[in-house]
């Protein structure tokens, strides 16, 4: 408005679905304390990978932790996981 424009979707925006893998690991429970999880360096990415982790008990994190979410906003991790961060081709 502030530059006379009136921008509004023109689509809503797919998003792929996102899932947590492991060959050793059966579920996200089962993960051991001081386990090392794989998240996407990129902000978009990591901030849903962290949500899953959140939605799912792993983590806890600040309020007001929004879409741009990294390791810095987690406010509980009783289980003293740790995040690699990597190029999200990689997770």
């Amino acid at each position: 408005k502030k530059n006379g424009t009136d921008l509004v979707p023109v689509t809503a925006v797919h998003l792929e679905p996102l899932g947590a893998y492991s060959h050793k690991v059966k579920s996200l429970g089962a993960l051991k304390k001081g386990a090392t999880v794989a998240v996407p360096n990129d902000a978009t990415n990591e901030a849903r990978a962290l949500k899953l982790l959140a939605s799912n008990g792993l983590i806890t994190l600040k309020s007001g932790a929004g879409d741009d979410a990294t390791p810095s906003d987690i406010a509980k991790n009783p289980k003293d996981i740790s995040f690699k961060e990597l190029e999200a081709a990689q997770v």
